[in-house]
């Protein structure tokens, strides 16, 4: 989940733990679990991005990549996520909306 380097230093001093923290250009990423989406809207402030994985070697010929900076990594070094729920009530209070949570099913899940 992205922010702008702004809003991300603020977020990293709301969170009580925060887990790894890259840095592309001026956009801070935070690692989640893989569908922390589900269930949560996040505001516009804020990039989800799902299936992100590591880039591959260079090719020939093409301008290079900027490589993401790791800004921070965790003090207890238990996992590198961060926890979704509350990174996504500090986005939202900084993009200065209310939470919305909906349902699995509202997304097109169905767990009954």
């Amino acid at each position: 989940m992205g922010v702008s380097e702004e809003h991300g230093r603020s977020i990293m001093t709301s969170l009580p733990r925060a887990g790894a923290v890259f840095a592309t250009g001026f956009q801070w990423w935070w690692v989640v679990p893989s569908e922390s989406q589900v269930g949560l809207m996040w505001p516009s402030t804020a990039r989800y991005w799902t299936g992100a994985c590591r880039p591959g070697p260079q090719r020939r010929g093409r301008l290079p990549r900027l490589a993401p900076r790791l800004i921070h990594w965790p003090d207890d070094d238990a996992t590198p996520y961060t926890h979704p729920l509350l990174l996504y009530i500090a986005v939202c209070r900084l993009a200065g909306v209310p939470p919305v949570l909906s349902s699995p099913a509202a997304s097109g899940c169905d767990y009954r």
